[in-house]
């Protein structure tokens, strides 16, 4: 079984929808390369996950699965947030409970890949920052150079 079958079979878990009623694989292919894409552009790397987008290997460790998998959760559910508020509901309650959900979720994924960027962070050996050079000529004359408040 490839890590793309295996992410889809654990969404599918957390949705409840053995039989793809609510998304289907498409729909959840989507969700997992749209996490993989945040999770990509947060690290700098291009990281694959084996079955998705031709992929042969996967380039995840197990935290970062972890981490695209609760991001597609997120996405997952804003694609059912956006069907759902795309057509006339007369539960109100119902909906904006969802959208509290999707919400959370993606709340959820932010933090933890902010998480992993300081993780990266403290565990890095190059500076995190870029020296900034002194850019002031050191000959400049004080005749130049008027004070406030004095007329030049």
């Amino acid at each position: 079984m490839s890590d793309l079958t295996d992410l889809r079979t654990r969404l599918v878990n957390q949705f409840l929808d053995p039989n793809n009623l609510v998304l289907n694989a498409d729909q959840l292919d989507e969700a997992i390369r749209s996490a993989l894409e945040a999770l990509c552009h947060q690290l700098g790397e291009h990281l694959t996950l084996a079955g998705l987008d031709l992929a042969i290997e996967t380039t995840l460790d197990e935290f970062e699965m972890a981490i695209v998998l609760s991001g597609a959760a997120a996405f997952a559910s804003e694609f059912l947030v956006r069907h759902r508020l795309s057509h006339f509901s007369t539960n109100l309650s119902a909906d904006a409970a969802l959208l509290q959900w999707s919400s959370n979720l993606r709340r959820q994924f932010e933090r933890q890949l902010e998480s992993l960027r300081l993780d990266e962070l403290q565990q890095t050996e190059e500076l995190t920052y870029a020296p900034w050079e002194w850019d002031e000529p050191s000959d400049w004359e004080a005749d130049d150079w008027t004070s406030p408040g004095s007329s030049a």
